[in-house]
């Protein structure tokens, strides 16, 4: 009768598995691969204030706004730096008091910038108006 033989285990299977483990515990315990601001929280990316003004970028980039819903906090001031990544873009909000109808070249960034403390809590819708090279554009910025 022979004797039982033992089964080698090949180093690339150690290898493969522990990638496959690796990169389950990174898709439950992460945000995947971080490429989707659309959706970092309860009301899309939260700013925080830095050295009292919150910082938004906000880029216009194959006809959509990234990100388009952004939340910031009263009592902060807010500064929109506004890039055209691909095209002429521009970016209104219905509120004229934030931003009316800024305008950016390719590659350009617009700032302008808003007090939040005499604003009501709630969302403010921002648009494209006039330079929309594929339509319709729309985002909302939460004041909390």
């Amino acid at each position: 009768m022979e004797a039982p033989t033992q089964a080698k285990s090949s180093p690339w299977l150690l290898i493969v598995g522990a990638v496959v483990v690796a990169l389950v515990l990174f898709f439950v315990f992460s945000d995947g691969w971080g490429d989707d601001t659309s959706d970092n929280g309860p009301f899309g990316v939260i700013v925080a204030p830095t050295n009292g003004l919150s910082i938004v970028e906000i880029k216009a980039e194959g006809g959509k706004f990234l990100p388009n819903e952004i939340t910031v906090k009263r009592p902060d001031p807010v500064m929109i730096m506004f890039t055209a990544v691909d095209d002429k873009y521009d970016i209104g909000f219905e509120d004229p008091k934030i931003g009316f109808d800024v305008i950016a070249e390719v590659g350009a960034v617009q700032r302008f910038g808003f007090e939040t403390s005499d604003k009501t809590p709630g969302f403010y819708t921002f648009h494209c108006i006039e330079f929309c090279p594929k339509g319709e554009m729309t985002g909302t910025l939460k004041i909390e």
